[in-house]
């Protein structure tokens, strides 16, 4: 019974140590596949190009459909080569001045979904500024009797009641960003410019102007 006792803590001891093997190998295993995805993640920070995007965030009206359904008070991404200065109508490159809601799309453009395209392997520097209004719902306005559009019971100059409608789904906060999912972020300022406000991290959201 001795011998057989022995010859089972042996057996015991050996498996023990078998499994102590496993472990150690599973955990190397991993720790190599975590350097492996590491190095797989810093050599896509070397870029085969560099393709630079300038983006401004705007105030603009946004026509829904062909019956007139549209929000006066829409917001959308922009590239800056494609607004210009309301005053003036000219783009910044013709002299034009870009300011916190003081601008606009084009007139040859028409808002839709903003599309940036890069390669695999390449690299995306978005150079991007806040051009909304300062203030919330900036286009909720109507032209009344006195011209400022503070008249509780609007007409018309022949006094006819004028019916207006209230559009003021903006929220407060006016600061924005631009974030694209699923990139890694390269620059040298790391998660601050991230262009998002998650967890516990800084707000990376840029003010107007």
């Amino acid at each position: 019974m001795t011998q057989v006792s022995t010859a089972g803590r042996a057996r015991a001891s050996t498996t023990t140590q078998g499994n102590q093997s496993t472990r150690l190998a599973a955990s190397l295993a991993i720790a190599g596949l975590a350097l492996l995805a590491a190095s797989q993640a810093q050599a896509a920070i070397a870029c085969t190009r560099t393709i630079t995007a300038d983006v401004v965030s705007i105030d603009m009206p946004l026509l829904h459909n062909r019956l007139g359904s549209s929000n006066v008070n829409g917001m959308m991404f922009a590239l800056r080569r494609d607004v210009v200065d309301i005053g003036s109508n000219k783009p910044e490159s013709q002299g034009g001045v870009l300011s916190p809601g003081g601008v606009k799309l084009r007139d040859d453009k028409r808002p839709r979904p903003l599309v940036l395209r890069v390669a695999a392997g390449d690299c995306l520097t978005v150079n991007f500024q806040n051009l909304v209004s300062v203030a919330p719902n900036a286009r909720n306005f109507a032209v009344d009797r006195d011209g400022v559009g503070n008249d509780p019971n609007p007409v018309t100059a022949d006094g006819t009641p004028q019916i207006l409608v209230s559009v003021d789904e903006q929220v407060a906060d006016r600061r924005t960003s631009f974030h694209a999912n699923g990139m890694q972020v390269r620059s040298a300022g790391g998660i601050a410019n991230d262009g998002s406000f998650v967890g516990a991290n800084a707000s990376s959201l840029a003010a107007p102007g």
